[in-house]
């Protein structure tokens, strides 16, 4: 895949947090073609995904819409995003974006992509080690 073909996108939720911008990183330096969905925020997690060619940026929430648009495009997704506070106490918001987006994702692309890759805990290094 490169950033030349149409037809070759991936996907990253998540992409602007630590683990998602470091495979966002790596894809990129191997000139794929990356759209990022994640909340920027008012923090500096926006400086994660500065230095990287970025084809586009969107909220979470627009997702589903997004990757409808572009459909044809998608070759994988990779799916980062989640909620990571240690903190938060709605655990509607967590089900929601923990569990409802990953299993909404699943049914909705799973099927449909070359790739679709959750990644939890100790596979990100591995994964990132077969990015390289």
């Amino acid at each position: 895949m490169n950033l030349d073909s149409k037809a070759q996108m991936i996907v990253i939720t998540g992409g602007a947090g630590f683990i998602g911008s470091n495979i966002a990183a790596a894809l990129a330096r191997r000139g794929e073609r990356i759209a990022i969905y994640d909340w920027l925020g008012t923090g500096d997690k926006w400086k994660n995904i500065t230095k990287h060619r970025v084809w586009d940026i969107a909220a979470p929430e627009n997702c589903q819409e997004w990757l409808l648009t572009h459909k044809d495009e998608i070759a994988a997704v990779v799916h980062m995003g989640a909620l990571s506070s240690t903190t938060e106490t709605d655990v509607d918001l967590i089900v929601r974006l923990n569990l409802r987006l990953s299993l909404d994702l699943w049914e909705s692309w799973g099927q449909r992509v070359d790739v679709y890759l959750r990644v939890v805990r100790g596979d990100v290094w591995r994964w990132c080690q077969w990015v390289r």
